[in-house]
C-alpha cells in the first residue's frame, strides 16, 4: 500500500516497533501520527533491568528519557509525530490492562481522525498482544475507515507465531488478507531505524536477533 488519502496512524506497542513494521509507510505518507502505547515512567523509575542495561542504560528513567528522544527523532526524520501513551514496558512488572490501554486509544484516534490505521499483529512480547488486543476493540467504532496490520519484525521470522495469528483472526470472522506494503523510502526509514542506537545495540547482544529483519519488506494485512 503507496500513499493514503489522508492522515495515517500507526499504533505502536513500544517505541521503535511503530518505525520497525511501518517505516516506509509512514515515510510514503508525511503528516502521520505513531501512538506508542509504552511510553510512561516507570515506578519506581530507579529500577534497573536485563533489557535496559544491554541497550547501555542505567536506570528505567534514563532508559525512557533516551528512548523518547531517539523517537522523536526518528519520526521526524519520517515526517510524522509522536503521540505517547502513559503505561509502562511490561518489563517494569506494572503492565496494564487491555480495556485501559483501548480507551486511551480511543481518545487519540478521536483527536486525530485518521483514514487509515496499522496495529500490530501482536506476536510473541506480551506487550504487543495487549496493544493488538486492544486496538483489536476499536475496529468497529468509526475511529477510521481502513484498518492495517503489520508484522513485527524479528518476531514475525518465530516459526508458526504469524499463521497462529492468521487463524485466530479467522475464528474471530476478521479477513486478514496480504496487501502490497510500500517499496520505496528504503534510505528514509534506514535512517530512521538507526535513530533508535539503543534498541539496536540491545537487539545486537548475545543470543539476539540483530535488526536486519527491520530494513526488509514490510508485511502488511
Amino acid at each position: 500500500m503507496g500513499e493514503c488519502a489522508g492522515p495515517i496512524a500507526v499504533i505502536s506497542p513500544h517505541l521503535d516497533d511503530g518505525v520497525l513494521g511501518c517505516g516506509r509507510a509512514l515515510a510514503s505518507n508525511p503528516g502521520g501520527a505513531v501512538i506508542t502505547v509504552c511510553a510512561g515512567m516507570p515506578d519506581p523509575p530507579d529500577m534497573e533491568t536485563e533489557w535496559d542495561a544491554a541497550c547501555g542504560f542505567h536506570s528505567a528513567a534514563e532508559a525512557l528519557a533516551g528512548r523518547r528522544e531517539e523517537d522523536r527523532r526518528a519520526l521526524a526524520l519520517l515526517g510524522a509525530v509522536p503521540h505517547w501513551l502513559d503505561f509502562s514496558d511490561d518489563q517494569y512488572g506494572r503492565p496494564a490492562g487491555v480495556a485501559e490501554i483501548a480507551a486511551a486509544m480511543r481518545a487519540v484516534l478521536e483527536r486525530l481522525r485518521p483514514a487509515v490505521v496499522y496495529l500490530p499483529m501482536g506476536l510473541f512480547h506480551r506487550d504487543h498482544r495487549r496493544t493488538h488486543e486492544a486496538a483489536r476493540q476499536l475496529l468497529d467504532q468509526g475511529l477510521a475507515p481502513h484498518w492495517y496490520a503489520y508484522e513485527e519484525p524479528m518476531y514475525r521470522r518465530i516459526p508458526a507465531l504469524l499463521q497462529e495469528r492468521l487463524a485466530d483472526l479467522q475464528r474471530r470472522h476478521i479477513a486478514a488478507t496480504p496487501v502490497v506494503a510500500p517499496a520505496s523510502h528504503g534510505a528514509q526509514k534506514r535512517r530512521a531505524v538507526a535513530a533508535y542506537r539503543s534498541q539496536l545495540r540491545g537487539l545486537a547482544s548475545a543470543g539476539r536477533p540483530g535488526h536486519v529483519d527491520a530494513l526488509g519488506v514490510e508485511g502488511h494485512w
